[in-house]
């Protein structure tokens, strides 16, 4: 189980978290360390790209945007996504597109397969 988190703030943060169903410690109690599945405890990696807000999304044409990218197995699901197009949560005074992605089931664990959810800035 796990998540991972995109956000601006004068720059790009990103964090990746990897939970421990064993330990089920939360996000915000965990230690700060390298990622590998046999530890004990929940795994938390944070990074800083210092681009400077203004240049978000530049490079790729999407000027100030984080541009999603999510990859299906199917047309068919891609297409049933783009029509349904998720969950409009609000949230303190935001909103929020709640997208589910099924992920794929590939023949071999041993590739390093296109993502799912990809996130560029």
């Amino acid at each position: 189980m796990g998540y991972g988190e995109v956000s601006g703030n004068q720059s790009v943060h990103w964090k990746m978290v990897h939970e421990n169903p064993v330990s089920r410690k939360s996000a915000a109690r965990a230690k700060t360390r390298q990622s590998n599945d046999a530890g004990a405890v929940d795994d938390v990696i944070r990074g800083r790209d210092p681009i400077p807000y203004e240049n978000i999304g530049v490079k790729g044409g999407h000027k100030g945007t984080f541009r999603v990218t999510l990859r299906f197995d199917t047309r068919t699901q891609a297409v049933a996504a783009a029509l349904r197009l998720g969950k409009i949560k609000k949230v303190n005074e935001k909103y929020l597109l709640v997208v589910d992605v099924p992920a794929i089931n590939r023949p071999s664990p041993d590739v390093d397969p296109p993502a799912e959810v990809q996130v560029e800035w």
